[in-house]
């Protein structure tokens, strides 16, 4: 009796979805290219046909004042972009890696663009930079003293950017916050917590505050904090053996001598304990299945359910 003709699908290749990163530095090296090509255009036209602006009614000064910022603001960008270029080249980093080295050479060429921008307006208008900041010099320095706040933390995420505390997607406790830190820039550091919310802490707090990054802890070290029912918790030394009973199947992962339960607070009705296992070798992916295994067993044990 013969068989049926196996019906073969189509193989089709996955499409490639670039990540929202990916995306934002393909858009500004894209951007760079389109400028550079309006630049270049112009920069030829103002050579090679020096009136060319008479045709469209526009000053010859406007159009050479457009050209130096244009050129100072190709220039930022060119040097954001070699560095960036250069900085993920050399540490082997895939080109849409973004970190806080990065994140700092945005900001800065975000900054000097501006910089750039607000001169060339006070040039256009026929204003010196210099006779313009010495007019305003008592109303600068009131803006000072009411934007200090604000500069203070320009300069503080300037050192947050370029320090190695702290990193994009971190998990960290910043005061009474704790969330994955998902961006910093010149005002604050954004977290997202557990439940999805969006936590905005300014610069001044995260410098003045006590700080823990849980990502560059010790990932060889698990640690378990739980309160339980007092009258439910009559041995620790049993409940130790019974927890590590059931992490039979992370023996080769676990340093079994080292697994230790601590008496942090006894209250009226409950009893907080922290229990400490150690890891033969430091594995992330371990450490996270370590931790929840360690929280059912000791559901189970205690209580007698599945967690």
């Amino acid at each position: 009796m013969t068989q049926p003709p196996v019906e073969r699908k189509e193989w089709r290749p996955r499409r490639w979805v670039p990540s929202p990163v990916r995306r934002r530095e393909l858009r500004k090296r894209t951007l760079f290219v389109g400028k550079l090509g309006v630049f270049a255009t112009l920069l030829a036209l103002e050579i090679f046909w020096p009136h060319w602006d008479d045709l469209l009614g526009v000053p010859g000064y406007y159009v050479r004042v457009g050209l130096i910022y244009f050129a100072v603001h190709m220039t930022i960008s060119l040097i954001r972009l070699t560095f960036v270029f250069v900085y993920l080249r050399s540490n082997k980093y895939d080109w849409a890696f973004r970190d806080n080295l990065v994140i700092g050479a945005n900001r800065i060429a975000y900054l000097l663009n501006t910089i750039a921008l607000f001169i060339s307006v006070l040039v256009l208008f026929d204003i010196h930079p210099r006779d313009f900041f010495t007019g305003i010099s008592i109303f600068a320095a009131a803006l000072a003293i009411l934007f200090k706040e604000y500069v203070t933390n320009l300069l503080n995420g300037m050192i947050l950017m370029f320090s190695r505390q702290l990193s994009v997607n971190d998990d960290v406790r910043i005061g009474h916050h704790r969330g994955h830190l998902k961006d910093i820039n010149l005002i604050n550091v954004s977290l997202i917590n557990e439940n999805g919310e969006f936590i905005y802490v300014p610069n001044n707090v995260v410098l003045a505050t006590d700080v823990v990054n849980y990502s560059k802890t010790d990932r060889k070290w698990v640690m378990v904090e739980a309160e339980l029912d007092l009258h439910k918790v009559t041995d620790l030394e049993k409940l130790r053996m019974q927890i590590l009973a059931g992490l039979i199947e992370y023996d080769e992962h676990l340093k079994a001598s080292a697994f230790r339960i601590e008496v942090v607070k006894v209250m009226k009705e409950t009893l907080t304990v922290q229990i400490h296992a150690q890891l033969r070798r430091q594995n992330a992916k371990v450490h996270a299945e370590m931790k929840n295994a360690i929280t059912q067993e000791l559901i189970r044990a205690v209580y007698g359910i599945e967690a």
